[in-house]
C-alpha cells in the first residue's frame, strides 16, 4: 500500500530523485534524494517517506534536476538545491538546503526545467534564470542567470519547461518556444 493513500493532494511535482507535494490544507511536503539540499529540509539527508518543509501554506512546487522552486499562498517565490548555473535566483551560485525567498515581487505559476527557472509574476510578465546555454531563458543570448530576468514585455497566462528548452502561452492563446531543439 502506499504511504501517501490516506492524504489529500492537491499538487505534485517530481525532479531527478526527489519529489515534493502540497497537501489540501497547503502543507508542503518532500521525500526522495537530497544530496544537494533540494528537499528544503535543512540537510542533505535522503528521505524515504514525507517530510513537511516548514509550517507555511504553498500553492504550486516545480522541481528541477536537483532544485526545487515554490510559491507561498501570499505569492512570494522560494528556491532551494543546486545553484550551480543560478538557477535558484538568488544572484549567486551557492546551494541552499532549506528555502530561500526570491526578491520581494509576488509570483503565480514557476516551472523548473533541468538547470533553468522560469515564472510568472502577478502582472503576467514573464522572468527566467538559470543555465542558458542553448538559449533556453529565452534573452537572445547564452548567458546564464543567477537572478530573474524579465523575457519581453508581452503579457504570458502558461510556462512549462523542459531538459533544456522553455514553453509558453500568451494571454491571446498563441503558444512560443525557445531553446535546444534536438528532437523538434
Amino acid at each position: 500500500s502506499d504511504v501517501c493513500s490516506s492524504d489529500l493532494w492537491t499538487q505534485i511535482s517530481c525532479g531527478y530523485y526527489h519529489t515534493l507535494a502540497i497537501q489540501s490544507n497547503g502543507t508542503l511536503w518532500s521525500w526522495g534524494y537530497n544530496n544537494r539540499g533540494q528537499l528544503g529540509t535543512s540537510d542533505t539527508t535522503n528521505r524515504y517517506s514525507p517530510v513537511q518543509i516548514g509550517s507555511n501554506l504553498w500553492t504550486q512546487v516545480a522541481c528541477g534536476y536537483q532544485q526545487t522552486v515554490a510559491i507561498q499562498s501570499g505569492g512570494t517565490l522560494w528556491a532551494w538545491g543546486y545553484n550551480l548555473y543560478g538557477q535558484l535566483g538568488t544572484s549567486d551560485i551557492v546551494y541552499r538546503s532549506s528555502p530561500v525567498q526570491i526578491g520581494s515581487n509576488l509570483w503565480t505559476q514557476v516551472a523548473n526545467g533541468y538547470y533553468h527557472t522560469v515564472a510568472i509574476q502577478t502582472n503576467s510578465t514573464l522572468w527566467a534564470w538559470g543555465e542558458n546555454v542553448n538559449a533556453q531563458l529565452g534573452t537572445s543570448d547564452l548567458t546564464n542567470r543567477s537572478s530573474p530576468v524579465q523575457i519581453g514585455s508581452n503579457v504570458w497566462k502558461q510556462v512549462a519547461c523542459g531538459y533544456n528548452f522553455t514553453s509558453a502561452i500568451q494571454s491571446g492563446g498563441t503558444l512560443w518556444e525557445w531553446g535546444l531543439n534536438t528532437y523538434g
